[in-house]
């Protein structure tokens, strides 16, 4: 349940990082506005109920979130959320990228997020249709530099960075039940419905389920994460979907139908063939997401129920993609072959076929282009390259 926001009055200061003529391209501005992220244990119960949304700013919230995806670098900021939030342009110099950036205005005292509800940034113009986040940038990662290199290099539709340490309120939520070895804190955005990264979460999905649903061809929605070098030290990658653990589940990784995060984990082998590339049905590993209430609510619990309601195999729609990563697998000198694997699993072209006879639009059909029949070309009303395919059939 949220908490209703108190009346306390802090210093602020806007957050310089659209200004600085120093930072021209979007990993800098990413970085820059990492720095602004509300550490662990920093929140009181006082402090954490007036970070969190009031009534009004939790209806206003997905509304501006939806309307950033609508391509509204110029949209209209609702009355209860101008004091917090600004929706600008940004173009990056390296390429002449254009994006839409939602992000906070102000930091307080301690040059800390006023509120920490993260940092959204839409492309003008989207390759394919996934969905990137980062829920846990400072815990598992320190700097957001894979997320938006990955994001931009795929062309992706959208990329929400967390704005709260996972810990930034160190106290067990009641919505993910913590265990003796694990403790889900009220800001872990992946633990608890109520976080205002989560909210964004679910209105990204809601948007995308608008303009033309999640095919399991060419759409999932990607949280890339990283893991300690003992936890499940010899997986260097771990591609799931949020399953239970259980011989069905394991089945559902198994069988011959087609999946998101099969295709993933088979294009990231080929990327990185010296790595392990492991899913559930691999390996003991447990790092897989069962309890992400944004990989329950994609894999149909309903969305009251996914603090108490592990989602199985029965209903999973493979749309979520949970990536654990050892560190070396978030370098610099990976994000080629991430960027490959990604534009590999989801681009997905209509081919005309055409009969010796004639040409009929019922010869449409939707096929997986491999990466060896694709280039990248440059139009020069557009900001990013293309990828088309130059490999026709008849």
């Amino acid at each position: 349940m949220y908490l209703a926001a108190l009346p306390f009055a802090h210093t602020q200061q806007p957050i310089p990082c659209l200004a600085r003529s120093s930072i021209s391209t979007l990993v800098q501005l990413a970085r820059c506005f990492n720095n602004y992220t509300v550490p662990s244990d920093y929140y009181t119960l006082e402090s954490y109920a007036e970070a969190q949304p009031n009534e009004s700013q939790l209806q206003d919230w997905p509304q501006l979130v939806t309307a950033v995806l609508n391509g509204g670098k110029s949209a209209a900021v609702p009355a209860s959320l101008q004091d917090i939030l600004t929706v600008s342009s940004f173009t990056d110099a390296s390429n002449g990228a254009e994006y839409c950036i939602l992000s906070e205005t102000y930091a307080n005292s301690d040059n800390y997020y006023v509120k920490g509800w993260g940092l959204l940034i839409v492309p003008t113009n989207a390759s394919l249709d996934i969905h990137l986040a980062s829920p846990h940038p400072m815990f598992d990662f320190g700097t957001p530099d894979q997320a938006v290199t990955l994001f931009q290099l795929s062309g992706a539709k959208s990329l929400i960075i967390s704005g709260r340490h996972r810990s930034a309120y160190a106290v067990a939520t009641d919505c993910i039940p913590s265990t003796s070895a694990t403790t889900y804190y009220y800001t872990d955005p992946t633990h608890d419905v109520n976080e205002p990264f989560s909210v964004a979460n679910t209105a990204i999905r809601a948007w995308q389920e608008a303009n033309g649903g999640c095919p399991s061809e060419s759409c999932a929605y990607i949280q890339l994460h990283g893991k300690a070098s003992t936890s499940c030290s010899i997986v260097d990658l771990m591609v799931s979907a949020g399953l239970v653990s259980g011989s069905s589940d394991a089945e559902w990784y198994l069988d011959d139908v087609d999946r998101p995060a099969k295709r993933l984990r088979r294009e990231l082998q080929t990327s990185f063939p010296t790595y392990n590339v492991s899913l559930p049905s691999d390996t003991t590993c447990s790092l897989t997401a069962t309890k992400n209430v944004f990989a329950r609510l994609l894999n149909g619990v309903a969305e009251s129920e996914v603090c108490l309601e592990a989602a199985t195999a029965d209903n999973a729609t493979g749309q979520f993609i949970h990536v654990e990563q050892a560190y070396h697998a978030t370098l610099e000198d990976t994000f080629d072959g991430w960027a490959r694997a990604l534009i590999a699993t989801f681009l997905v072209s209509t081919l005309i076929v055409v009969s010796s006879t004639a040409l009929n639009h019922s010869d449409c059909q939707t096929v997986r282009i491999h990466m060896e029949d694709v280039t990248f070309l440059h139009y020069s009303n557009e900001s990013q390259d293309r990828p088309v395919v130059k490999r026709y059939y008849s």
